[in-house]
């Protein structure tokens, strides 16, 4: 595919993805997703590749959904189709992000609004950069949070907190987003790009087979009970057991003692 929207850039293991729309603050266009839902699925085929970072081009990481796109299906007295085939794929991409067995990691810097906030809600880590803004805007032209922020947001701070910023379409802070536990490092921004890669490519020598069953096994306690997950955390282990090359190799450098040389199988 050729992408006009984003990039896709292989660096050693670690896939960079990144929205390239900078004059419409990385906004979320219908044609940015299907490049996105493409150069995710390329990621998930490619056992080359087994850590991917999501950032945006310029100061900015998402806005959200583009207004302007919205306003021509308003112009057309066609709302409600904007929030139909095109919604549908923001989420089936979403859901495919927290899928992928493989880690994802969001660099974020500049506005993550709306669909923006909740689309780094979807990947595994967030590293923020100090100028990094979080705001679930939808409340200010009178609609609710999609995209997963609704499911995922209150896992996250609690309930009670993410009804405050729904309702009130506050702006975070990079700190403030922290104290939150929404991002898990904030970094000045000239140092966020290397702190994200460094952080990838820690994942990505890691035992990435592993990483992408114990993704599963998180995601399913959020509809489980512990009796449940007990019992997926023993058939899992068994999978891995008799699966695995890094489980061998883990236990032979362990031995040894020296570090381990995984390679995501």
């Amino acid at each position: 595919m050729n992408y006009q929207n984003i990039i896709l850039q292989r660096k050693d293991k670690i896939a960079q993805i990144t929205l390239n729309r900078p004059q419409r603050l990385n906004a979320l266009n219908e044609a940015m997703i299907d490049e996105l839902t493409h150069a995710l699925n390329t990621c998930q085929k490619e056992d080359t590749i087994r850590a991917i970072v999501i950032k945006g081009a310029g100061n900015h990481f998402c806005s959200g959904g583009d207004i302007q796109v919205m306003q021509e299906y308003l112009a057309a007295k066609k709302p409600e189709q904007f929030f139909q085939e095109p919604l549908k794929k923001i989420h089936r991409f979403a859901l495919s992000i927290t899928k992928l067995p493989k880690p994802v990691v969001a660099a974020i810097q500049g506005h993550a609004s709306g669909a923006g906030f909740n689309l780094a809600l979807c990947c595994d880590l967030r590293i923020a950069g100090q100028s990094a803004k979080f705001s679930q805007a939808f409340i200010k032209i009178g609609l609710i949070p999609d995209t997963g922020g609704t499911f995922l947001l209150p896992r996250i701070v609690g309930w009670a907190k993410a009804l405050e910023l729904c309702l009130s379409g506050e702006i975070l802070d990079a700190r403030e987003a922290l104290q939150l536990g929404l991002v898990n490092q904030v970094v000045p921004d000239e140092e966020l790009d290397k702190t994200a890669m460094t952080l990838a490519n820690k994942l990505a020598n890691g035992p990435t087979f592993a990483i992408g069953k114990l993704k599963i096994l998180l995601q399913k306690s959020f509809s489980s009970t512990l009796e449940k997950q007990l019992e997926e955390e023993q058939k899992t282990q068994v999978e891995i057991v008799k699966k695995s090359q890094d489980f061998m190799e883990g236990v032979k450098a362990f031995l040894e003692k020296r570090p381990p040389r995984f390679q995501g199988k």
